[in-house]
This record gives C-alpha cells, structure tokens and sequence, in this order.
C-alpha cells in the first residue's frame, strides 16, 4: 500500500505550469512496496548510497548481489553500481577486498571509497581509495589512515576523511583529515586536533566543515560530538551546538537550507536532531528507542533510519522515521519483517526514488533484503 498526501492532481499542475500561474510546491511521495527490478539484494550489509547521474553506487560488507526478477547471483566484491532508473548493474567492478563504510563522488568521475581494506580497484589501497569509471585505481592515489574510515566528503578544498584513526601516513591525525584530491598527500596545514573519541560523518555549510562524530576535546578544550572548522587550517570557528547528552555519538550529519540534521545515537536509544547553522541552537529533538544511524533530508522531509523499534517519538515505527522539517513524525511508514536490528545504515532519498541499505531482513509483500529501492509518484500538496 502506498502513502499519499492530499493533492491535486498532474493534469492540474502542468495546466498551471502552462498558463504562466503559480503552481504549489511539488513533493515525492514514496512507494511503502520497494520497486521489484531495482532491489537486487545484497548478500551482507549494506552501508552507503551514493547517486551520481545516471549511476547508483552501492557499499558495504557483501560479496554477491541477486538479481530480483530471476534469482540468479552476480559477483561484486563489497561495491556495486546500478544504472538509476532501470536498476540493472553496471561493469563499474573495483572490487575491495574489506568492509566498505563511505562513498563520495569526486572530479572527473571518480569515486572515492573508504572502509576497512589494504585492496580496492585492482590495486594496494589502504582504507581509502580513488576509483575511476573504468573499476580501476587511480594511479598515484595512495593515503593511508590507521584504522577504518567512516565518512568522506569532497569539496573544493580537497578530499575530507573521516574514521577511527589516530594517524595518516604516519603523521598524527585524531578522527579528521584533509588530503588531496588527485594523490592521497596529506594536507599538513590542516589539523583539527579532536581528542578522546572520533568522526563518524561530515558536512559542508557555507565554506565551513561540519564534523560529527564521538570526539569529547577539539585542541584540548571541552567540545563534544558536533563543531564546524576552518576547511584550510581545521581551526575550530564559534558555531557551538548544545549537545544532546553527554555520551551520545553523531553517526551521520545533513546540513539543509541553514540547518544541521543528525543522526544520533547512544545509552538509552537513539535521537534526530537540528541546529541552527548560525546561532547555534537546537531546534528540536526526537528519540527512539534504538541508535539512529543513517539519514536524509529532501522535500522538507528527514529520512531517518536506524535500529529503532517498536517506539519512536512516542508511536509504532521501525527502523525508518520520515519527520518535517520541524520535527514533526509523518504518518509514513514501510512494513519491515523480522528484527529491527541492525537496522537501516543508508538513505538516498531522491526525485525520483527512496533507496535504503543496511541490514534488515525483508519488507512485506516484497523480495528486497538489506537494499531497497522505492519509486516516486508527482503528487501535489495542497496548502
């Protein structure tokens, strides 16, 4: 069954677009059934999505996918490329020989994979590897962090890498690090200097690095979990957010239209979460009773998964909570089976299609396992 709001109808819509007339904002809905052709199904968990035009890239810890429709196997080592709208998988086969955690698109088609391996693309890569179209490494491309890379964002100051590390290539380096975007190098000039604890996810808002994570010092002072930095030196700036508690962990961060979401978890269950990108403020705060682990923002909607269930906000949900932007619990919902546990790990959430990953063992009335990809349909919200 599908969930739909009050709308008007397409014909209407377009007829205004015609006319010349304002036309109401236009918003996807979401099929609650995942779409059969596009949920190949991964034989291990499922970690990050990322959509770059016409290709879906899919990380995580499987080694094989299973074609939907016909129930046959294909091989692809902890990455996999699927074409957008008709679900079938790329020749994009890099193969990594490890967990793979993060995915970022860089310049000239490249994508960047981070996770816990010392082999990706046919070549030695440690935890961190540059990935041409044609499935190959690129050449040069050598960085090598410590320990498991949790989160990479690239930007136009140079590839950011995040993780449970204390050092790349052999300098000291705690959770953060900038490198450059064609060789790997370290950037020496920017040092974050988080301390006891990590960075699990990272943001970019107006020019600054939003980082996330379970680090409790940045330089030595007290500042837990969420802070912005200078992206040249990693300087700390003035932007500080009001934890949520004191032993939590942010493990996945969206900046949208001058906010931060987060997705939160720790003792005592997980939580969503926004700041103000300016002042600071915490604007609101949901719970659940699992960690949430994975989110999206589109559409004035927050995607929120996890290993929830039965209760968040108070209400029935598992593993996928869809709020407002203020906070508010959608009555939206997709009927997962088996246990909530581990949950979901991935949200794309798109024009044209809602794709989540992780671990959960099935969705009523459908093949999709640990990847599920649900169409969108134009609806119209009336005011």
């Amino acid at each position: 069954m599908s969930v739909r709001l009050r709308a008007v109808s397409v014909a209407a819509f377009l007829v205004a677009l015609l006319l010349g007339a304002p036309a109401p904002t236009v918003a996807a809905e979401y099929e609650t059934t995942p779409s059969a052709a596009q949920s190949w199904v991964p034989n291990g968990r499922v970690y990050d999505i990322l959509t770059v035009g016409d290709t879906v890239y899919v990380g995580g810890t499987f080694t094989r996918v299973r074609n939907p429709v016909t129930g046959q196997w294909l091989n692809r080592e902890r990455l996999v490329a699927f074409h957008r709208t008709t679900g079938v998988p790329t020749a994009w086969n890099p193969g990594a020989n490890g967990t793979v955690r993060a995915l970022a698109a860089g310049p000239d088609g490249v994508v960047y994979v981070g996770g816990l391996f010392t082999a990706a693309g046919g070549s030695a890569n440690v935890n961190v590897a540059a990935i041409r179209p044609d499935g190959s490494s690129v050449p040069g491309f050598r960085s090598t962090p410590s320990g498991e890379v949790r989160d990479l964002l690239h930007t136009a100051a140079g590839l950011f890498v995040a993780g449970n590390y204390g050092r790349v290539d052999g300098v000291t380096r705690v959770g953060v690090a900038k490198v450059d975007a064609y060789t790997g190098r370290l950037d020496a000039m920017f040092n974050a200097r988080l301390g006891y604890g990590n960075a699990f996810a990272l943001g970019e808002a107006g020019g600054a690095l939003v980082v996330g994570g379970t680090f409790k010092t940045v330089n030595g002072q007290p500042h837990q979990f969420l802070r912005t930095f200078d992206p040249m030196t990693g300087a700390m700036s003035a932007w500080t957010p009001p934890v949520v508690c004191d032993t939590c962990l942010i493990l996945d961060l969206v900046v949208d239209s001058g906010r931060v979401y987060a997705a939160v978890g720790g003792p005592g269950g997980g939580r969503v979460a926004a700041w103000d990108l300016v002042s600071g403020q915490r604007l609101w705060v949901q719970h659940g009773d699992g960690d949430v682990q994975a989110l999206d923002v589109a559409d004035g909607r927050v995607y929120a998964g996890g290993h929830f269930g039965p209760g968040f906000a108070g209400v029935e949900r598992h593993q996928l909570a869809v709020l407002d932007t203020e906070g508010k619990l959608l009555e939206i919902t997709v009927p997962f089976v088996g246990t909530d546990a581990p949950g979901i790990w991935a949200v794309d959430a798109e024009a044209d299609y809602l794709r989540l990953g992780g671990g959960f063992q099935g969705i009523e009335g459908s093949m999709a396992a640990r990847y599920a990809s649900f169409s969108a349909a134009l609806t119209v919200p009336l005011p």
